[in-house]
């Protein structure tokens, strides 16, 4: 299992925005621990707003998924743009990848077994019709001069 821990200001709690910008990618399994940091790196837990006589500085939270997944995790949390990243980055691309973007990746879905295909129209075609001898007697320019000349 990789944690990644990323922080964010103390503007809202930090742990339902992690978990609305994750959710969508199944990320399975998940564990987010939240808490609230202050200057000299005290912790303050469930939402505690003071630390002694400090302020916290910030929201921080350890996201701990899947060794699989933990690439995929910290670039869709870069890229979100709501999170900075305390841990040591897994891929020091994902930085630049995600500066790049401002919305998240489309998330992927896999259509279960009882979603059906939409049933496939075919197109009608034209009807043919049949050309009767005097029709296609009367078609060309030889036709026309010939009825000229008689």
């Amino acid at each position: 299992m990789a944690k990644i821990i990323v922080a964010q200001g103390m503007c809202a709690p930090i742990r339902p925005q992690v978990l609305t910008a994750l959710q969508p990618y199944g990320f399975k399994p998940l564990h987010v621990e939240s808490y609230a940091q202050s200057e000299d790196g005290r912790r303050a837990r469930d939402g505690a707003l003071v630390i002694g006589n400090d302020r916290p500085q910030c929201n921080v939270a350890e996201i701990t998924v899947s060794d699989a997944a933990a690439r995929w995790c910290e670039y869709v949390l870069l890229r979100s743009h709501k999170f900075q990243l305390m841990s040591k980055p897994l891929d020091p691309r994902n930085e630049l990848w995600a500066s790049k973007w401002n919305t998240l990746p489309r998330a992927w879905k896999q259509a279960g077994c009882s979603t059906q295909a939409p049933a496939l129209q075919r197109q009608r075609q034209p009807q043919r019709t049949r050309r009767t001898k005097r029709q296609q007697d009367s078609g060309g320019i030889l036709d026309t001069l010939a009825r000229l000349l008689r």
